[in-house]
């Protein structure tokens, strides 16, 4: 419709519409033009094809225009910008700028294709009703080197994800293009593929992202919301994650061999829908197999898959729901400080440990509050054995209003965690069915409370549900009373009083407690005779209930001899 070759022109105040072009982009500008956009509207204008409404290989200026289509209107319904076509086209080395447009009721694969040497500022964007196919974003790169993409001030709003391949709802970065993106709003977004995500990050190793001082509410995707699986640099700055939800998580950080930084991340209503289910019942049907073997979906806010050190500064989690805070699958230090972690329902615990899932953690001045989990709602570990104790340290954190559904109200281990600190933090009724603070294998397994948890005046301990005080191990040993009689007549019952206790002599609840897992593993009596050197030994026999499985108050009846 438009071909500009080595020309210079300008399109204002103008109303362009109602328009097909059949083979070629719409408006084009080759490499030694240049047009300017101004105050105008495109409404309705299509291209057949694989390509663009508006393509760009020279300078273009767009300012103050709305772009849009009736999407009511069937007869262009299907000349869309076709799977693989894109609004605008920025290519070869173009010089494109854009500000205080609008596009809006848009079906394409991209809205801003940015290839080759290209260079791209946008700022002030609004984009509403947009539907992506297939591969692409709002923002797309393709065969870029050293491309610039500068996007400021963007709101996009109603945006969904259709057809048989992932995309993003913000970006697609798949090739050497440096990228910042600041002051962005996403407003109610979906996709119904699998993988798609806000941010997709796979792209050489020069290529950087930096995302800054942005929004995202209610996006519901399948997959994690931000990933970066490939690239040299993604900056993470000021972002917020409002009603969302995923069955992955939110950041997905695969690439980095470095150290990464990110900084004032505030997370409400995460999974948020979950918070209105029967919490207690759904929390046991958890498998842990499903765990380890990937059946289960796993919501998580951060997975972390290379060795590198994580630092994360002010991240605020509120109101949420997730599986655990942290999937890590390589030994990395993590260093959380200034941040709020407070009712959130967290299926496992905050911080989870196992042979598959693994890391080392120094939290600083952080609260814990009102948080709801299974077991050791903010640390748990069931490493292996074969591991060595390791070092996570706390300081000056609060702990306040955290309950476990079982054990452990702040700390569950099975090995030994004893080089872990606790370092003038403050314990405040925290509950759980036992050990309000710990509950660990062996005493010797706990982690060190500097100064004393005892001597803080400040600190609230409670007793355990049911049964134990603040701290609860394993049971190590049997105490039955009372013993006698030894020698009992034909007829007698012999009642015996039994309990398991742990190293805190804290009486283990047997018939409560939803750790035992069956009532006839927990005490097996057997009457026998004595002395088997007595001549007559032979000639005795007993009869009767002899022998039985049976918990705290056991008898054994009407044994008789003959």
């Amino acid at each position: 419709m438009i071909s500009m070759v080595d020309t210079i022109g300008k399109i204002e105040n103008s109303f362009i519409h109602n328009g097909f072009s059949s083979g070629h982009e719409a408006i084009s500008i080759s490499v030694n033009s240049e047009l300017v956009i101004q105050n105008s509207k495109i409404n309705n204008i299509y291209s057949s094809g694989t390509i663009s409404l508006i393509s760009n290989d020279g300078i273009l200026n767009i300012e103050n225009t709305e772009i849009y289509n009736n999407l009511n209107i069937t007869r262009y319904y299907n000349w869309k910008f076709n799977n693989a076509g894109s609004v605008i086209t920025n290519s070869n080395n173009g010089r494109l700028e854009t500000k205080n447009i609008n596009i809006h009721d848009i079906i394409t694969s991209t809205v801003f294709f940015i290839k080759n040497f290209s260079k791209t500022k946008a700022t002030n964007v609004t984009m509403s009703n947009i539907e992506i196919y297939n591969y692409g974003a709002p923002f797309t790169t393709y065969d870029t080197t050293d491309a610039i993409l500068d996007v400021e001030n963007v709101y996009i709003k109603n945006i969904k994800q259709y057809g048989d391949k992932h995309g993003g709802l913000l970006i697609w970065l798949e090739s050497y293009t440096e990228v910042t993106i600041k002051n962005c709003i996403i407003e109610n977004g979906f996709s119904a593929h699998e993988k798609s995500r806000i941010v997709y990050f796979l792209a050489p190793d020069k290529c950087k992202l930096s995302l800054i001082n942005s929004e995202f509410r209610n996006i519901n995707l399948a997959h994690f919301l931000i990933v970066f699986d490939k690239g040299n640099y993604l900056g993470l700055d000021n972002l917020r994650f409002i009603n969302c939800k995923s069955y992955s998580g939110i950041f997905l950080i695969s690439n980095t061999s470095g150290e990464m930084e990110i900084n004032n991340i505030y997370i409400d209503g995460f999974n948020k829908n979950m918070a209105n289910m029967d919490f207690t019942t759904e929390i046991l049907n958890v498998d842990y197999l499903d765990l380890i073997y990937g059946y289960l979906n796993i919501s998580t806010i951060f997975f972390y898959g290379k060795n590198s050190a994580l630092k994360i500064n002010n991240l605020t989690i509120v109101n949420s729901s997730l599986y655990t805070g942290f999937v890590t699958t390589t030994d990395i230090d993590i260093k959380i400080t200034n941040s709020k972690i407070d009712n959130n329902l967290i299926f496992n615990s905050f911080i989870y440990l196992d042979d598959y899932i693994r890391s080392k953690y120094n939290i600083f001045n952080t609260t814990f509050n009102s948080n709801i989990g299974m077991t050791g709602v903010i640390m748990q570990n069931r490493k292996s054995y074969y591991y060595d104790s390791e070092l996570h340290y706390f300081e000056q954190c609060i702990f306040k209003n955290n309950r476990a559904i079982k054990n452990g109200g702040i700390i569950f281990s099975l090995v030994d965690v004893s080089d872990s600190i606790f370092k003038d933090c403050k314990f405040i009724n925290n509950n759980a069915e036992a050990g309000s603070v710990s509950f660990t294998k062996k005493k010797i397994y706990e982690p060190k409370f500097i100064p004393d948890i005892y001597s803080d005046p400040d600190n609230i301990l409670n007793n355990g549900l049911l049964y134990g005080g603040p701290f609860v191990t394993n049971p190590n040993r049997v105490l039955c009373n009372p013993i006698e009689p030894k020698f009992i007549n034909s007829g007698d019952n012999i009642n015996v009083n039994c309990s398991l206790l742990d190293e805190y002599d804290n009486k283990y609840n047997l018939l409560k407690d939803p750790e035992t897992a069956s009532i006839l593993d927990v005490v097996f009596f057997k009457i026998t005779i004595e002395n088997r050197e007595l001549s007559n030994y032979n000639k005795v026999k007993l009869k009767g209930k002899t022998h039985n499985y049976c918990a705290e108050e056991c008898t054994l009846d009407n044994i008789s001899g003959k």
